[in-house]
């Protein structure tokens, strides 16, 4: 009874390690001490996050702010990856068309879904629903809002003359125009930039889309050294840039100092209608050349110096009119500007691209290379079993990837949907296997045999073993719980109960059952070994008779002289799960 007090401890204890182990899978806190776990030293966090080993940390560090995209040291910025900690990763490749070729693989759950990608040429997201991260509008106001006036320039003093005053407007359009040259060759400049670093983003994903994973990081790396100067210098020019229409550095606009100009030359018969009568022969002839001066040095009307310089003035005033409608090709609303912004707006996305891989157009080349951008080249899905009782889940992961190349002409990414490209199967915790056992529980056999009486003296009858077995086999079924693995699979441990079929005759006892409470190792959860004390029947003779008495003339049988107790022994067991 001491033995099988012993064994029956042992059981429950089991099932107690069972119970605790589901239970801290599915995150409920048990009081029943150290319990084992299910994986030992993970923490099982209430969603989904994931990597493995040196890249999980890596990843993890990102994630929990260690690596700022924006900081001076070059640490990469990689895309949010999900912390898969110690479960195994199946790693899979994106193929430069955005899809995975490797598909309909069914994995063994827990398990970390990872797919290798380039991230100049795709992006990835590996989840149900797609979660962008909003990068730069392609389609955003570079520059704002139109300016809201800006410094008027003073208008001419009243005191001038009108001949000095038409000199003063013309040298004051003279001066307008070369900032408007000057204007324009920064426009030509700017975009001329951004052209040069669009087509630079183009040949480096060009020269990268074939080349296999090993290669990619490196080579993106290497490409963007080049890249570097001529994205910074894009967006300096295109920031540097200011439209017509909006205030400069020192705060004039200059749409509104050609608009002003023209009022100017629009007001003169008002401004200059009540001088002094003159004689029109006295009136010196208007200089076809205004920058050699005015040729009047005395106030005169309008209408006396109209007569004599109406060419000149009716040449500048269309001069102005010209300059008003080229200085609007360079304004806010117009082709030209809104082109730019569209240039400058897919640099800007590139370069925020490229930052958030940690490389910036600020580093050095030796930061460039100290830089780890290979996390920006993985994506990840952990996809965690936490299955109570009789349970199994089927996990599809599938992939949502985003094609790159229209951003370039400042279009949308291409969103490509491609169905489950593998399964994870996170199986019960329950197995059921089937096999052989071995007792060491003493089995006999009895019968009643004829023995030797001695010399001269008839045979007798008496009780004697025809079997006496130290270990013998018995078919047996097993239940097996799991409560930890390891080895990607290849090993477990179980909580284990069989139930054993002891068929014996008659004359050892009849058949009966036994039991197998143990813990139990597995095989690529196919081939159980399961070890523990093994509860189970020991026979022997009944009515106070031992082996070798003579038996009473009255019992010519054996049946119901052979009694049955049940005892507890050692017991192992291999067993197997259904193919």
């Amino acid at each position: 009874m001491k033995r099988l007090a012993i064994a029956v401890t042992f059981a429950v204890a089991s099932a107690i390690a069972a119970i605790s182990c589901l239970a801290q899978e599915k995150g409920i806190d048990v009081a029943l001490g150290n319990a084992p776990h299910a994986l030992a030293g993970q923490n099982v966090p209430s969603g989904d996050t994931g990597k493995i080993g040196k890249k999980n940390k890596k990843a993890q560090a990102h994630s929990s702010g260690a690596h700022d995209p924006a900081s001076s040291q070059g640490n990469p910025a990689s895309p949010d990856q999900l912390d898969c900690g110690k479960l195994p990763v199946r790693q899979f490749v994106v193929d430069p068309s955005g899809s995975v070729s490797d598909t309909g693989q069914n994995l063994v759950g827990p398990a970390c879904v990872e797919v290798f990608y380039n991230p100049i040429q795709n992006a990835v997201f590996l989840q149900s629903s797609l979660a962008v991260v909003a990068g730069p509008d392609l389609n955003k106001a570079l520059f704002g809002a139109g300016a809201q006036g800006g410094e008027i320039p003073q208008q001419i003093p009243v005191n001038k003359n009108i001949s000095e005053t038409f000199h003063d407007l013309y040298q004051q359009e003279q001066e307008l125009r070369q900032i408007l040259d000057g204007r324009k060759g920064g426009y030509g400049r700017a975009l001329n930039s951004q052209e040069s670093a669009i087509a630079a983003i183009a040949q480096l994903r060009s020269t990268t889309l074939l080349l296999s994973a090993e290669q990619q990081p490196a080579a993106v790396r290497n490409g963007y050294k080049v890249l570097r100067d001529k994205l910074q210098a894009a967006i300096q020019a295109g920031t540097a840039f200011t439209p017509t229409d909006q205030a400069d550095n020192r705060r004039q606009v200059l749409l509104s100092q050609f608009q002003q100009l023209a009022n100017d030359l629009a007001f003169f018969p008002l401004r200059f209608s009540d001088a002094p009568k003159v004689d029109s022969n006295s009136i010196a002839a208007c200089n076809p050349d205004p920058t050699a001066g005015p040729s009047e040095k005395r106030a005169i009307a309008w209408a006396d110096w109209i007569g004599h310089c109406k060419e000149q003035y009716d040449t500048l005033t269309k001069q102005v009119a010209a300059d008003i409608q080229e200085v609007q090709n360079y304004g806010s609303p117009s082709d030209n500007v809104k082109r730019l912004r569209a240039r400058l707006a897919i640099v800007e996305y590139w370069d925020w691209i490229f930052s958030n891989m940690g490389l910036r157009s600020n580093m050095t080349n030796a930061e460039i290379d100290a830089v780890d951008i290979s996390p920006s080249f993985h994506a990840s899905k952990p996809v965690r079993c936490g299955n109570l009782f009789n349970q199994t889940g089927n996990t599809t992961v599938n992939i949502l990837a985003a094609d790159l190349t229209p951003t370039l002409d400042g279009g949308a990414p291409i969103i490509k949907a491609q169905g489950p490209f593998t399964t994870v199967t996170c199986a019960t915790p329950f197995a059921v296997t089937a096999g052989v056992a071995f007792s060491t529980i003493q089995q006999k056999e009895f019968a009643i045999v004829k023995s030797n009486g001695g010399p001269g003296n008839p045979s007798v009858n008496e009780f004697q073993s025809l079997n006496d077995s130290r270990i013998h086999p018995m078919p047996i079924g097993m239940v097996h719980v799991r409560l930890a693995e390891w080895g990607n699979h290849v090993y477990a441990f179980h909580g284990s109960l069989g139930v054993a079929g002891n068929f014996q005759s008659q004359s050892a006892g009849g058949s009966s059952a036994e039991f197998l409470p143990s813990v139990s190792f597995s095989f690529w959860r196919t081939m159980f070994l399961s070890i523990g004390p093994q509860i189970g029947t020991k026979s022997a003779l009944a009515g106070g008779f031992k082996e070798g008495d003579p038996v009473p003339s009255d019992i010519t049988t054996i049946q119901g002289q052979v009694k049955r107790s049940y005892t507890v022994g050692f017991g192992f067991a291999l067993t197997f799960t259904k193919p």
